[in-house]
């Protein structure tokens, strides 16, 4: 039989990711990652594939009832990055949003923020109209109802825009277009003079014939001034409020200059440029990133932090924000580890991107969906596999070892799949916990409370459980009238035992609900050494 020569014929090359290749070069070199080399790649697969039907087989009857789909995937991480908006400058926010138009101006999303632009900056984007006749001749022949809203003549005489500039005009040519007006019914003409002096006439002119007669005037009559082209018109643009009639067909015409890269393209970029700079960056997310492109979407979250410019990354500022879903921790880590998987990180691959921001963004809802009964056969597998390779214990004295080994891309991967099966193992072993924080203490809770205090033991964590008289609402021992309200965790203990309710608690206590979000956070950061 022909023998293989592992350690001359193991390269990278020969490995699906790096991770994989990393952690065989680590066991071969008998250090720490020995322990745990070939066995943890399956793991990690047999976790990820178990993930990844959870979230992306929507095509299923099951996975309608049970799980998502990409649109909710999407719309968790549009949500994500809509609440950074303290975190990215503005020249940063400016050249995020406008690389899609320079590099895919035919695309929906450039579309979408022009008529974000046609809606915010109306006056703005007016000034990109104003030498462009033809178009507005072609605008208002195909739209008469346009037309007739534009220009209308108010009865009384008081005519505004675009019924000013005709009215304006009317007078100034009369000389050369006042007999081919079209009266409607009216057997007689009404002279000028009648008309200068009751405007409330101009009301029974025709808009539509009357403007193709001024267009046709121009063109067989050079003497006689195009109405396009008049400072009248042009003055009745000058408001944007004509953009109201059509804001589709006004943002596809300047779509079209980019596409053409005619010589009104700087200038439409300079304008969508003034659009970027004041409207907050929140509110551009929730508009703009959900109709990017995949490609798009990968190129937009990588490093918008890794400008020299950007401001500091602020834990306070981190800990005042929280998830919409999950909740943060007080120290604002989870702030911190959001940005690092989702923008630091170099993902390949759009569905990576969706499924790892879903894991470290909303890991409840994630192995909410892994547990629907289409995944049994799945579930079952990982379980089994782990009981026979793997002890309980995670080994967090390696994850140093780990996190020295790998870099970037599989690094993030690595921790976020061990932090959560880590969540997946607290949350399953420890019984659902539904059950409020401040509870009286019965069987279910002291067995949960067991279960929990036995792995944070085992994993080495410091806690301390949170006891509350009942009679002084005063932090204290564990005794009969205690009430136990939670745990509190390392730098967040408080030395001292007893603290009274007046003078605040000095550490973060967590609910026994809060604990598995809490460790996940805490695992994940310490893996990432953030």
């Amino acid at each position: 039989r022909r023998t293989i020569n592992t350690h001359s014929e193991k390269t990278p090359e020969t490995f699906p990711t790096l991770i994989h290749y990393k952690l065989m070069e680590m066991r071969s070199n008998g250090n720490e990652g020995t322990k745990i080399g070939a066995p943890i790649e399956e793991k990690h697969r047999l976790i990820e594939d178990l993930v990844r039907k959870a979230l992306f087989s929507s095509g299923s009857d099951t996975s309608k009832e049970f799980g998502t789909d990409v649109s909710e995937l999407k719309m968790w991480l549009c949500s994500t990055i809509s609440s950074w908006t303290t975190d990215v400058n503005s020249e940063t926010k400016i050249r995020k949003f406008l690389e899609p138009v320079r590099s895919h101006p035919e695309s929906a999303y450039t579309q979408q923020l022009l008529l974000s632009a046609c809606q915010t900056i109306p006056r703005n984007i007016a000034v990109l109209f104003m030498d462009r006749s033809r178009f507005f001749r072609r605008f208002f022949e195909k739209n008469h109802m346009a037309a007739k809203q534009w220009f209308a003549f108010d009865i009384n005489g008081k005519n505004v825009q675009g019924g000013l500039a005709l009215e304006q005009f009317l007078f100034q040519q009369r000389d050369s277009v006042w007999a081919k007006l079209n009266w409607g019914n009216r057997r007689r003409a009404i002279p000028p003079c009648v008309a200068i002096q009751r405007r409330g006439h101009l009301f029974q002119l025709d808009i539509a014939q009357t403007l193709n007669m001024l267009t046709l005037e121009s063109e067989r009559d050079d003497t006689v001034e195009s109405f396009w082209k008049s400072n009248f018109f042009k003055e009745s643009l000058q408001s944007g409020q004509f953009l109201e009639l059509d804001y589709l067909a006004f943002a596809q015409e300047l779509q079209q200059s980019l596409i053409e890269e005619d010589s009104s393209r700087h200038d439409v970029l300079t304008t969508l440029e003034t659009h970027l700079r004041f409207v907050d960056f929140k509110e551009l997310v929730q508009k703009l990133i959900p109709v990017l492109e995949e490609d798009g979407m990968l190129r937009f979250v990588k490093d918008l932090f890794s400008d020299s410019s950007r401001q500091p990354r602020s834990r306070e500022r981190d800990s005042k924000r929280k998830s919409d879903t999950d909740g943060s921790n007080a120290d604002g880590s989870s702030i911190r580890l959001e940005k690092h998987v989702i923008s630091d990180t170099d993902w390949k691959s759009y569905q990576d991107l969706l499924m790892y921001s879903a894991i470290v963004t909303h890991p409840k809802q994630v192995l909410a969906f892994t547990e629907a009964p289409q995944y049994q056969t799945d579930r079952k597998n990982l379980d089994e596999f782990l009981e026979k390779n793997f002890s309980q214990k995670i080994q967090v004295e390696n994850w140093k070892t780990h996190r020295n080994s790998l870099h970037g891309r599989e690094l993030t991967r690595f921790a976020c799949l061990e932090s959560f099966l880590f969540f997946r193992r607290i949350q399953n072993h420890c019984g659902n916990f539904q059950l409020e924080n401040q509870v009286e203490e019965d069987d279910g809770m002291s067995e949960r409370r067991m279960k929990i205090e036995d792995i944070l033991a085992e994993q080495k964590i410091d806690f301390r459980p949170i006891f509350m008289s009942k009679s002084t609402f005063e932090e204290m021992d564990d005794g009969e009238e205690d009430e136990f309200v939670g745990y509190a965790f390392q730098d967040n203990m408080s030395k001292k035992k007893k603290r009274s309710k007046e003078d605040g608690s000095s550490h973060q206590i967590y609910g026994i609900n809060d604990i598995p979000l809490h460790l996940f956070t805490k695992f994940l950061a310490e893996i990432l050494n953030e």
